[in-house]
Order: structure tokens, then sequence, then C-alpha cells
């Protein structure tokens, strides 16, 4: 079936670029982070900086909970979250004969062949550890305010896994959609959360506007350190990251929230 060939092909395109890529880990971490501090609903007691102090533990947790087994008190909460759906994350489906073929894969590998291959799988296993764990890091923090301003664990776990971009919400048609346009899905949550947020936060109404205003500072900035570098950068990094050029032409970058670089190219484009 030609759809389920452009499926997987989208899929391991997504898969390299996101949960077996190592630089997608600190990407991701700083999206991630500044969209739950704009995303917690109002009904989560509590200062949002909260999240930013606890993460780190949150995630080094998680690690210990997936990757090694041992579970101190945010391990044990991670699995609470988990049991209760709060977590998200790829979901495969598979046919009877890819079933068959996987099954026979493995044997053969508990069976002494293919050890070159199952270093590289434990690699990716490795990776794929560090993302859950920082994936999930500020859900996990979300989820224990959640419970500690008297929500219930359903509750909280909503909270959570809806906290940013949940990967297992999608409709009839994301299926097809997604395999011929890599992210849609995540893009038009990415979006929905932003619109959400916008419309029951002033918060979020600040930060947008905070984003707009220090993008033109940012610029007048940058063309000052080195216009001349600072032109080459191409459009589509700008329009993802805070550029903070040096002079030497080089430049730090720092991720803008899901959904936020609308804000960020507006004030691009005023300060243009």
């Amino acid at each position: 079936n030609a759809m389920i060939l452009v499926q997987k092909a989208t899929r391991f395109l997504a898969s390299v670029n996101t949960q077996y890529n190592p630089e997608f880990v600190v990407g991701n971490f700083e999206r991630d982070l500044q969209t739950a501090l704009i995303n917690l609903p109002k009904e989560v007691k509590g200062n949002r900086l909260i999240i930013a102090k606890d993460v780190g533990s949150a995630i080094k947790g998680i690690y210990g909970s997936v990757r090694e087994r041992k579970t101190n008190e945010w391990g044990k909460l991670f699995e609470e979250m988990k049991r209760e759906g709060g977590t998200t994350g790829w979901i495969e489906q598979y046919n009877v004969s890819d079933m068959k073929a996987k099954t026979k894969a493995m044997i053969r590998r508990y069976d002494g062949k293919f050890m070159p291959k199952d270093a590289f799988l434990e690699t990716l296993r490795y990776i794929d550890d560090v993302n859950t764990a920082v994936e999930n890091g500020t859900r996990l923090v979300a989820y224990k305010l959640a419970k500690e301003s008297g929500l219930s664990n359903k509750k909280s776990a909503s909270i959570a896994k809806n906290l940013t971009v949940n990967f297992n919400r999608k409709g009839e048609a994301s299926t097809g959609i997604n395999a011929m346009y890599m992210f849609f899905n995540a893009s038009v949550q990415g979006s929905t959360r932003m619109l959400q947020a916008l419309k029951r936060s002033n918060t979020a109404k600040a930060i947008a506007g905070g984003i707009i205003g220090s993008s033109i500072g940012l610029n007048y900035y940058n063309n000052s350190v080195n216009a001349e570098a600072y032109e080459k950068i191409p459009d589509y990094e700008k329009d993802t990251n805070y550029i903070f050029m040096k002079e030497d032409g080089t430049y730090y970058k720092v991720k803008i929230p899901y959904g936020y670089n609308l804000f960020k190219t507006m004030g691009d484009v005023v300060a243009d």
C-alpha cells in the first residue's frame, strides 16, 4: 500500500529529527518549559517559577525510572502520572505481518546475531530515554502542582498531558495528513494551545506583546553588533529563535515557545 510506505518514510524522517536526535533534547526543553509556564491553567495554584526550579529534579527522577529502573520520589510520581494517562508520546500501530516480522527479528537478535545492530539500537534507545525524561519533566512538575492544588489524579494528569502538545490527540483525518505533511498534528495543536491561552490568560497576552517588543529590540541590537553576519542567518532560524549576535559573527540562540514564533516574526517585520 502506497500510503503505508509514505507513512513509514515520514515517520522515519520525523523520528531522526526528534526522538532520536540528541540536539532536539535541548531545543525541545527550551520550548517545553516556556510553553508550560504560559499554558498552566488558573486552577493550578502556586508560583509558576516552581516549574523552572523543580524541572531538573523531575527530569532526573524520570530518567532514573525509565533508564535505570531506580525510583526516587519524582520517579514514583512519574509512574503514578503514567498510570493516570498523563504522559504523551508516539503510539506505534502494527498489522499482523509487521508484528510477525518484528518478533522474528527479536528472536534472531537473542540468538546472538546482529550484535552491531543491537549496539546501534541501544544507542537510539538511550537517546529516546533522555528525550522521554525531558519531554515529560515539565509535565511532571505541573502534575505535582495540580495535585497540591487539590485536583484529582485524573484531572492533574489531564492538565499535564495537555500542557504543551499532546501527541496522542488526533482527528480522523490526522493519520493521512501527517503522512503527507510532517509534524502537521503538532503544528495544529501548538497553534490551538496558543490561541486558547491568549483567550483566557492575561499573562499569555502580556508575553505575546513582550515577544514582539523584545524581537524589535533584538533586531536593533544584532544589527549594531554585526549587521553583515546577522543578515546571513536564514529566515527560518530567525523566525523560531531569539538570536544574540557576537562581534565575531557567531551567535547564541534560544528557542521560542510553540506557536509564539508568530509574534517573533511580527516583531522582525516591524523592525525591518
